[in-house]
């Protein structure tokens, strides 16, 4: 089915709306615990602050928004796409619903992982996971202009790259290559997210 304008025009704000949200909320998350370091420890950890349910509502923003992307792709008709997204979204929810029980990436002495610390981990690598797959999928989507689809390439390379270097680092940098990980993960859907003209291969 092809979305009519109004019905792409108010996905494409509702997504952006909710990608900004949680844009917003990272930065306030930042300000409000100072004494989280953020080389080290997971923006998931701000949910076990006294600010906690400002980031579980930051996640659920997130989750919203790639919901609306993925119904925007799918009117589009690209399935996959969509399917990518909706993943992405369902391992939001996951992650917000059950909080991390690491800190700084380990777990606290003499204690061991739950079903509610695995249940965490399993969405934030869902989600982790179907962003790579989009921003894959995306830089070889013929429907997509050649400067588009070499700019979703450029940044699923500096993710790789970003990952492996700080993985190569060590935990010491695990709030850092994640903080890293998500931006560019936003940088992608704002880039998606443009509006189809600026995307679009010229008709041949």
């Amino acid at each position: 089915m092809t979305a009519t304008r109004p019905e792409t025009t108010s996905l494409r704000w509702a997504a952006l709306g909710g990608l900004l949200a949680f844009l917003a909320i990272i930065v306030a998350e930042h300000l409000l615990n100072p004494s989280l370091d953020p080389l080290e420890h997971q923006v998931s950890e701000y949910v076990r602050t006294d600010s906690g349910v400002l980031m579980v509502a930051g996640f659920v923003a997130w989750s919203l928004s790639l919901v609306a992307t993925a119904a925007l792709a799918r009117r589009h008709g690209d399935r996959l796409l969509a399917v990518l997204l909706a993943s992405a979204a369902a391992g939001l929810l996951l992650a917000a619903l059950f909080p991390t029980q690491t800190s700084a990436g380990k777990l606290p002495a003499g204690s061991s992982l739950t079903l509610t610390g695995h249940l965490h981990d399993l969405g934030s690598g869902l989600t982790i996971l179907s962003l790579l797959g989009a921003a894959a999928w995306t830089s070889i989507a013929a429907r997509t202009s050649r400067t588009a689809r070499l700019s979703f390439a450029a940044l699923l390379l500096s993710a790789v790259v970003v990952s492996v270097a700080l993985l190569i680092v060590g935990p010491s940098v695990g709030g850092l290559r994640q903080r890293l990980l998500l931006l560019i993960g936003c940088a992608w859907q704002l880039l998606f997210l443009l509006p189809p003209e600026a995307n679009s291969s010229p008709p041949g």
